[in-house]
């Protein structure tokens, strides 16, 4: 049976972004890191080794650090939109293109009791996601989060749950809730402020997981969710990813002492994973 190329993309991962804007107070920064996909009929270019229609991905990076500059980069969602729209206009042998951007969080540095105007500190591993998809035709845009840690110290627990006669664990009414969370929504339209979104969603995710009584991780998850979608018309679905990071307490009996729900030990492997969509 002969062979064929069932379907081809390529593009260029991973391009890092700094991004000052001056203001004449203060400097805001942007840091990002972008990744783009280009799809179509390259062929030739497989099974010939005809380049005619292959825009080099070193030109794809050029593209992205020029358009960042004529790009305010208010918003990566808004920045994923302008890339993607500029690449399918500009090359005709494309018929979608894809844009995933991932930004980094900086904090200004508090001096004197006041945040400085141009002086940044890394937030943490936290990162704002967008994924833009972009046909002849269409445009979907999705947004999120990840790499956000959480915890809770109470307000949390796990009994009840089915045991078998390999089953160690021990119900719990208290307990630490720790999770490293991603959370991933499409947008119905892409006419929306895509910043206000984002806030909104993000609180009703954060608000319910600090105030939700859980019963497992699963309990909040569903809630987080459910709260996403009360907050805004503009989703009918979010995916959530909540490892459960393991904070157990430490035996200290061995040594005459009690632990009263203080002194934990975090074991990184292995860990629980719970994932979930919520939609309407």
């Amino acid at each position: 049976m002969a062979a064929k190329l069932a379907s081809s993309r390529y593009g260029k991962g991973e391009v890092k972004v700094k991004k000052v804007t001056r203001h004449k107070d203060y400097h805001e920064l942007k840091d990002i890191s972008v990744s783009v996909y280009c799809e179509g009929d390259f062929t030739v270019a497989h099974l010939d080794g005809d380049n005619s229609a292959v825009l080099p991905t070193d030109t794809q990076r050029n593209t992205i650090y020029i358009l960042a500059k004529d790009h305010p980069l208010d918003t990566i969602e808004s920045f994923g939109l302008f890339l993607s729209a500029h690449l399918l206009k500009a090359n005709t042998q494309f018929t979608s293109v894809q844009v995933e951007i991932a930004q980094n969080m900086w904090e200004r540095i508090p001096v004197g009791g006041k945040q400085h105007p141009t002086t940044y500190r890394k937030a943490g591993e936290e990162q704002w996601l967008t994924a833009v998809h972009r046909t002849r035709d269409s445009v979907a845009v999705q947004s999120g989060i990840h790499d956000l840690e959480i915890l809770k110290t109470t307000d949390s627990g796990f009994s009840d749950f089915k045991v078998d006669e390999f089953t160690t664990l021990k119900d719990t009414k208290d307990r630490v809730l720790n999770t490293v969370l991603k959370a991933m929504w499409p947008y119905k339209s892409v006419d929306v402020d895509f910043a206000k979104e984002r806030e909104q969603i993000m609180t009703a995710v954060l608000d319910t997981f600090a105030g939700h009584q859980s019963l497992s991780v699963q309990h909040t998850l569903y809630a987080m969710g459910e709260a996403a979608l009360a907050k805004t018309k503009s989703i009918d679905s979010i995916s959530l990813e909540m490892p459960n990071v393991h904070n157990l307490l430490f035996d200290l009996s061995r040594f005459n002492r009690e632990n009263n729900s203080e002194v934990f030990h975090v074991t990184s492997e292995p860990f629980g994973i719970i994932t979930g969509v919520v939609s309407r």
